[in-house]
């Protein structure tokens, strides 16, 4: 399962951080709070923000790079004509 930090990092190592990418569905169709930490279950970008072995370029890719490059986006070009 992917709500746990072992599973991301199975995934993240097995795959590659190119090849990953944070997204969110909240508000989504519903989740609970885990009764030991009070954490919502779904809300996993602790648990990657946490693994300290994810260098830099690693992070960025998971949280903003792939995103851009799987939608075609080009958010500093459009920016920089706007401007």
């Amino acid at each position: 399962m992917l709500y746990t930090a072992l599973g991301l990092e199975l995934l993240i190592k097995t795959v590659g951080a190119e090849r990953c990418l944070f997204g969110s569905e909240r508000p989504g169709v519903g989740t609970a709070k885990d009764p030991k930490s009070g954490k919502w279950m779904d809300d996993v970008k602790s648990y990657i923000d946490g693994f300290d072995w994810l260098s830099a370029s690693d992070w960025k890719l998971i949280f903003e790079d792939n995103a851009k490059r799987l939608f075609r986006l080009n958010v500093e070009a459009k920016s920089e004509k706007a401007s």
